[in-house]
């Protein structure tokens, strides 16, 4: 009977360790795999970072939904372009587009304002941007200067137009094919 009262307390002593201990078993593999590139073009230092004033524009100058204000000008310059990655290059304009009309970007809401707007932009041929689109192929100019023209334009997204301030970002990639 001691024999068998020793085997029970062993066996119990040893559940109890298995239980409050932790077990390792091999789980598999990870492969992480990636490349280092250079540039196809360096975007300019003033082309990173934009501040494009879009001026005074009177509410009466939208005639109804989907009208335009004047159009303002911008660039984005790249410079050192390869001809490793293309002769070409299509350029995404990123961020929220209007809830009223998905063709162009939402401004920031706030109070003070403007209301009934949004940001449109286009290529140097007048080709509508959408928001999160990628445009079509520019030519690029292998190691010099490609200037990519575009224009911005607010447009109407409702039928009655608030005046106040008008301000809204927007980011871009590039893509070579």
């Amino acid at each position: 009977m001691r024999l068998k009262l020793s085997s029970g307390c062993i066996m119990l002593f040893l559940a109890a360790d298995i239980c409050q201990g932790s077990v390792t078993v091999a789980g598999g593999s990870v492969r992480l795999e990636g490349a280092i590139t250079a540039p196809a073009c360096v975007v300019s230092a003033h082309s990173q970072l934009q501040h494009i004033p879009m001026g005074h524009h009177g509410s009466h100058q939208f005639t109804g939904i989907g009208s335009y204000s004047r159009p303002t000008e911008f660039s984005i310059t790249l410079h050192d372009c390869t001809a490793r990655f293309g002769q070409e290059v299509a350029i995404q304009f990123l961020g929220q587009s209007d809830t009223n009309d998905p063709d162009v970007f939402r401004t920031i809401n706030a109070q003070g304002i403007a209301t009934g707007i949004g940001l449109a932009l286009f290529d140097e041929q007048d080709e509508l941007l959408a928001p999160n689109m990628p445009s079509r192929y520019y030519p690029l100019l292998n190691h010099g200067v490609t200037i990519l023209n575009f224009k911005a334009r607010y447009r109407a997204t409702r039928s009655d137009i608030y005046p106040g301030i008008v301000s809204a970002w927007t980011w871009f990639t590039l893509t070579y094919p």
